[in-house]
């Protein structure tokens, strides 16, 4: 049996979103919650997660990809509002959440749960819950101090108005994730480009 390799598909961010979040992180941070923060440059939306994957299946995996983000087009997605998973009174994740263009969203994520399928010995099953597109910020350590709800929601109405940003979608990643004491490292194993022009053929000018 080759190495195997933690594996997932996602897209990434932009420079200006990622201040953006990084900046939210650190107004959040003086709140005193026991959140524990995704870096800043780990922020990343994740379309398919497949743990293990065995390293000759890499290079087919790519392929994959690369066929599915050739018949998909690049997109302009919005990052706005924030929420938690699975609810506010019990919260384990807080995220930001993704509009605007999410068709095309979900058309390239169902594509791609079709196109993993097909590759057996990858043993990928989609989730059976629908689809939340989102961006990780934090999630919520296991302390003794439980997570005061009422305290979490109000920081949230009180700085989410300040991570609206709109963030161009030009291509597919396949990731390495690396878990270490101090984090998960991620290392972009492929870069794929999305094949169609953006919505309405307008190319984004800047956040």
């Amino acid at each position: 049996m080759g190495n195997r390799i933690r594996t997932f598909i996602a897209l990434p961010v932009t420079d200006t979103v990622q201040k953006k979040l990084g900046n939210l992180q650190a107004a959040f941070d003086k709140e005193n919650m026991p959140l524990r923060w995704v870096k800043p440059e780990n922020i990343h939306l994740t379309l398919a997660f497949l743990g293990e994957v065995e390293s000759h299946l890499i290079g087919s995996l790519g392929k994959v990809i690369e066929k599915i983000a050739s018949d998909n087009s690049m997109m302009l997605l919005t990052v706005q509002g924030l929420g938690v998973f699975p609810t506010i009174r019990r919260p384990k994740v807080l995220w930001a959440g993704i509009t605007e263009d999410t068709d095309r969203l979900t058309k390239l994520k169902r594509a791609l749960d079709v196109g993993l399928e097909i590759m057996p010995e990858l043993g990928y099953v989609p989730e059976k819950r629908p689809f939340k597109a989102h961006l990780t910020l934090a999630r919520i350590k296991k302390v003794k101090r439980q997570l005061d709800a009422r305290q979490l929601s109000t920081a949230m109405i009180k700085f989410q108005a300040g991570i609206s940003s709109v963030m161009d979608i030009r291509v597919v990643c396949l990731m390495k994730s690396e878990l270490t004491p101090k984090g998960a490292i991620y290392t972009e194993m492929k870069r794929v480009e999305l094949g169609g022009p953006f919505s309405n053929d307008e190319k984004i000018k800047g956040d």
